[in-house]
């Protein structure tokens, strides 16, 4: 409504810019009174004939209009961008800045597009808090709770608009979360903020070797498959990860005892050779002694 007049306005002035372009291409024409042979054709490749001895002034002339359509086409134009930000569609697309002085001639830098999408997410956010808080909510609300009715009056049959709610929901409350473009790129602050922090993290990492203990990676990567958007059937649950962690724990502990028992077994075999050798050591020293002694009785 706050650009209708805009539009109606562009709308008649697109109407007066198009008649004076047929004008212009197209020219009225001015015939003397007499001396031609009616109808005036002017079709291309056509004859018009008149009467010998007619003045060469009295002939067919276009009339011009002199319009100036650049003018008309600079005053659409300036219209058009009013429209056109009345729509926040310039707020919409993504910053393209030639002459950025940090660019130096290369093109747009990422920090001037990072500054500029944040600029214009903090210009965009009152606007789409309320039309998200009071239209798209309130209307979701109410779409649902017809739905559910509808299926509870069916029972939850098939065919009904809803299956049967879990029973975790119980008494639980619901939340819409939205997943629009627009919602997306004003929740990307928030992981250009967790990307700062991690940036940190390394950056105080080298005075400090305990400062990686304070940052949680599960929460990090969590927090930002929500952030993006991803599918939840390329994140595992926490259920999964730690019966994950268990299964791999109890691996790594069997695979512990086995090492640790054939260690043993190794050991036990080592001090069973060294007892038989030493018990062959033994054998063969006495039986050197014996044969001295019969050799010194005979002698």
């Amino acid at each position: 409504m706050m650009v209708l007049p805009d539009v109606k306005m562009l709308n008649a002035m697109t109407a007066t810019v198009l008649a004076a372009a047929q004008k212009i291409v197209d020219p009225p024409l001015q015939i003397p009174d007499s001396g031609f042979i009616m109808p005036i054709k002017t079709m291309p490749g056509a004859w018009n004939y008149y009467r010998r001895g007619l003045p060469q002034t009295d002939r067919i002339m276009p009339i011009e209009t002199h319009g100036n359509i650049p003018i008309g086409e600079e005053l659409i134009a300036g219209i058009r961008q009013q429209i056109i930000r009345g729509f926040y569609v310039e707020w919409m697309m993504m910053p393209s800045d030639p002459v950025d002085p940090a660019s130096a001639g290369k093109g747009v830098t990422a920090t001037y597009v990072l500054q500029q999408r944040d600029e214009k997410m903090r210009l965009l956010s009152p606007m789409l808090a309320r039309l998200q808080s009071e239209f798209l909510s309130p209307l979701i609300d109410r779409v649902f709770n017809m739905m559910f009715r509808q299926s509870r009056a069916m029972g939850f049959r098939p065919g009904a608009p809803l299956l049967p709610p879990p029973p975790e929901l119980a008494g639980a409350d619901l939340r819409v979360e939205y997943v629009s473009p627009i919602a997306i790129a004003q929740q990307s602050s928030q992981m250009e903020n967790i990307m700062r922090l991690l940036q940190l993290t390394q950056m105080v990492q080298p005075i400090d070797q305990n400062v990686g203990a304070v940052i949680d990676g599960e929460a990090i990567v969590r927090a930002g498959a929500r952030i993006l958007n991803t599918p939840p059937s390329l994140v595992k649950t926490p259920d999964q990860v730690q019966a994950e962690q268990q299964q791999a724990a109890e691996v790594q502990a069997a695979m512990a005892a086995h090492m640790s028992a054939q260690s043993m077994a190794g050991t036990a075999k080592d001090a069973s050779q060294a007892a038989k050798n030493m018990a062959a050591a033994k054998a063969q020293g006495g039986g050197a002694g014996a044969g001295g002694g019969a050799m010194a009785e005979a002698a």
